[in-house]
């Protein structure tokens, strides 16, 4: 079973990415890049420490792998990297 606070974190971190698509026209590429870089690397630490956190989120994360994410090669590759370990 997990701490309480690691399934509201995590749960937190999707809603931060729900949210981020719905505004990403609003950043530049750069900026898109490297916010969805962080919230990504971030659900990544999680699935790593312990992957059933992740479970009832994989479409929604999956998502990013189908979709063009319109940023820099450079956090693209971070993204697809990270991705594919969750």
């Amino acid at each position: 079973m997990h701490p309480p606070f690691t399934i509201v974190i995590v749960a937190s971190l999707i809603e931060n990415f729900v949210i981020f698509e719905e505004h990403r026209d609003d950043l530049t590429a750069d900026q898109a890049g490297l916010q969805l870089v962080s919230v990504i690397s971030t659900l990544d630490a999680f699935a790593e420490a312990s992957p059933p956190l992740l479970r009832n989120h994989y479409e929604t994360t999956l998502h990013n792998l189908k979709a063009e994410n319109v940023v820099p090669m450079k956090c693209e590759s971070s993204i697809v990297s990270h991705m594919r370990k969750i």
